[in-house]
């Protein structure tokens, strides 16, 4: 009886050595569930087309690593897909920065090894208004003479915002024949017929597609002071009554001395 036992006992515990060595030691990665991706970002948000840098962020709810992600469809100019590091992560990214306008559908998918999900997005990039920027000591306002051809260099402006700007006058200065050359940024003219006070006031205007669907452009104020001697004529210029020993010399038209103390003057 006491034999019969320790057999009985004796093949029970070698079946359950022969369960334990049946079950294999998983290491706890492989134990962990596997998920598929599934895409978080809804939509994107609106960019500027202001030469700011835009960056949007691009996440899953979950998905087990790793996840292959692509972008089908074309970014703005200036933009990029890309990945980037966040307080140790990983993540994706669409970054740039641009001047032009437009509407931009994307397709974004993310795959692993059981799975992959996939999201439509329309990226919009917004018009900004045009800047004028105006640098220090630049004048607004000019001397001009009846008659006489002028050309005005305004090279000194620059501009911002949303491309393409276009530039042009107003209706005033084309009534008085001015004409803008927008590649080198010079205004030419020849007022025959300025009105009494002899000033005309006009605009320059920058035009872009946020101007144009505003129908409102961005303007700087000009004016032009234009002046006319009697008949036409420059007023000759005189010299004080000064004592015989000075001579005093006339070349091309300029008055000058010998005595480096002589004053000349013009006549009122």
């Amino acid at each position: 009886m006491c034999n019969c036992t320790l057999h009985i006992a004796h093949r029970l515990l070698l079946f359950l050595i022969f369960l334990l060595c049946s079950v294999p030691i998983l290491p706890s990665s492989a134990a962990s569930k596997v998920y598929a991706p599934v895409i978080k970002t809804k939509t994107l948000p609106k960019a500027k087309a202001s030469g700011k840098t835009y960056t949007a962020r691009l996440e899953l709810t979950r998905g087990t690593e790793p996840v292959s992600w692509t972008l089908d469809g074309e970014l703005p100019e200036g933009f990029m897909f890309t990945e980037q590091v966040i307080n140790g992560k990983t993540v994706h990214i669409i970054t740039g920065e641009t001047d032009y306008s437009g509407t931009y559908p994307l397709t974004l998918r993310a795959a692993n090894e059981i799975g992959n999900d996939e999201r439509q997005y329309i990226l919009q990039v917004d018009a900004v208004k045009p800047q004028i920027v105006i640098p220090k000591g630049f004048s607004r306002s000019y001397k001009v003479k009846k008659g006489s051809s002028f050309t005005i260099d305004l090279s000194g402006l620059s501009f911002t915002g949303t491309k393409p700007i276009e530039l042009d006058i107003d209706q005033t200065a084309k009534d008085y024949g001015l004409t803008l050359n927008t590649d080198s940024l010079t205004l030419t003219g020849n007022i025959d017929n300025p009105p009494e006070n002899g000033k005309i006031s006009f605009k320059l205007e920058a035009h872009n597609p946020y101007t144009q669907s505003k129908n409102k452009p961005v303007t700087l104020a000009l004016t032009l002071n234009v002046k006319s001697a009697p008949d036409g004529l420059t007023p000759p210029r005189t010299l004080r009554k000064v004592p015989t020993k000075f001579r005093t010399m006339v070349l091309s038209g300029r008055s000058t001395s010998r005595n480096s103390g002589l004053a000349l003057e013009k006549s009122p």
